[in-house]
């Protein structure tokens, strides 16, 4: 991987790829990207991870946004950067490909550009540096005893933290052995874990909740298996109890967030389900109230901020959301929580209720209610997350229309614009949204609709 992510770094010099230059990534989980993101670390490019399965539209916004310089792996798109490399011509050219480039060693350069969807319109970038990366990857290593003799099965998807950076980073600085999946498939990944020797693997409770479904004791078995991490989307007691029926351990839980990667993380010994855990060795972790004050006492619900090396520097180019994020130097991650008489955090969701956790995914309602409100046949929308045992939370739309648009119509227009874990699920054609004294439409009475009118 080394030699070939050295020919990559080779041919964007060539190119006139410098350090510091943006390169998006438009690729799945493959060796292609695998090799292309260890080749701009080497360079110094900064790496702009983007869903295989974004629309052209999404992909437009974050090369405006990013300002990127090349990209990797999207053919619809070539001709509107200067430096584009085609996934079907990846091989063939790096083939070619020797010279020198000045490697880049610098720990407090930016390394990745992470776009996340949040409470407002469009998402924001999120700047993570090789020393935030590093220092993260350090803490994990320690408590999860993550060592060189481990076998990785990696199958998340490679364009957010928990599988680029968590998955992917901590098998190159372990040294350790991976299988790459390019997708998440239950029976596929049932049989790698009984037939393969794996020793690790990373999930979301929706995919131990497909794992549980398909599993068969009489064919599957974990011997190899030494730890089973779950994070991105809450775990249910119910779910932690069949997947510790099922791998014969308790599912570690972990919490963090594009802007800190992780935060806290259950000990290796020590597991408690339903906690997020400790926070990491070098985090630190303090609650607030309504009114900004520290919460010293156990077992007070407060705001959830957050500090340490983890921390990302700012949103790019966004001066007054990074101003909102932080308390001094303190990040306020928008998560209600306690810590227990133990020192154990627990979440009890979000402040807003305007992200959705959908699948290990975060969908920020603003950005569908934006397509939706571009139908000519809609009058007014809001977007908000129902529970879901498969998911967690589905997307749900509640439309006011002029009578001439339906459901089919509404899903293919979401499609067309938006990658399909974006999409609604459900579609509720209703006469008027809830609204507050000042106008304002109350989500928190959507989100309480009887079960029977959505399922």
């Amino acid at each position: 991987m080394a030699r070939w992510a050295e020919r990559y770094a080779a041919l964007l010099h060539r190119r006139g790829i410098r350090a510091g230059d943006r390169v998006a990534l438009h690729l799945p989980n493959s060796p292609e990207l695998v090799v292309a993101l260890f080749g701009n670390h080497l360079l110094g490019v900064v790496t702009v991870p983007v869903t295989s399965a974004a629309t052209m539209q999404e992909l437009g916004y974050v090369a405006e946004r990013a300002e990127i310089s090349g990209l990797v792996g999207s053919d619809p798109y070539r001709g509107r950067v200067g430096m584009q490399l085609l996934k079907e011509e990846f091989w063939d050219t790096l083939q070619e490909q020797q010279g020198a480039f000045p490697e880049s060693d610098d720990p407090e350069a930016p390394a990745l550009l992470c776009f996340t969807s949040g409470t407002t319109a469009r998402p924001k970038g999120v700047l993570l540096t090789h020393r935030n990366i590093r220092s993260n990857l350090q803490d994990l290593i320690q408590v999860w005893q993550w060592t060189r003799e481990d076998r990785l099965l990696l199958t998340l998807p490679l364009f957010h933290v928990h599988g680029l950076v968590v998955a992917l980073h901590g098998w190159a600085m372990t040294g350790c052995q991976a299988i790459l999946t390019r997708k998440f498939d239950p029976a596929q990944i049932l049989d790698l874990l009984t037939h393969r020797g794996c020793t690790l693997f990373m999930g979301v409770p929706t995919m131990y909740h497909r794992m549980v479904s398909a599993f068969d004791r009489r064919v599957h078995s974990f011997g190899d298996l030494r730890l089973a991490i779950s994070g991105s989307a809450p775990m249910s007691v119910e779910l932690h109890r069949k997947c510790r029926e099922m791998t014969g351990q308790t599912i570690l839980e972990r919490y963090g967030m594009t802007e800190t990667i992780m935060i806290t993380s259950n000990p290796f010994h020590g597991r408690l389900p339903g906690s997020v855990g400790l926070p990491l060795p070098s985090v630190r972790l303090r609650l607030i109230d309504d009114q900004l004050r520290e919460i010293r006492e156990d077992k007070q619900t407060g705001e959830v901020c957050v500090r340490g090396p983890n921390v990302f520097g700012g949103y790019w180019k966004d001066p007054e959301a990074t101003s909102k994020a932080f308390l001094g130097d303190w990040l306020r991650t928008g998560d209600a929580g306690y810590r227990d008489e133990n020192g154990y955090y627990h979440l009890v969701g979000r402040l807003s209720v305007d992200l959705i956790k959908s699948g290990g995914y975060r969908i920020g309602s603003r950005e569908v209610e934006d397509v939706l409100e571009r139908h000519p046949g809609v009058r007014e929308v809001a977007v908000v997350g129902l529970p879901d045992p498969d998911l967690g939370e589905k997307v749900a739309a509640f439309v006011v229309t002029d009578g001439t648009a339906g459901e089919e119509d509404l899903a293919a227009h979401c499609r067309s614009a938006l990658a399909l874990f974006k999409c609604p699920r459900v579609f509720l054609i209703v006469d008027s949204l809830p609204r507050n004294a000042m106008g304002k439409v109350t989500k928190s009475v959507l989100k309480t609709t009887p079960r029977n009118v959505v399922d």
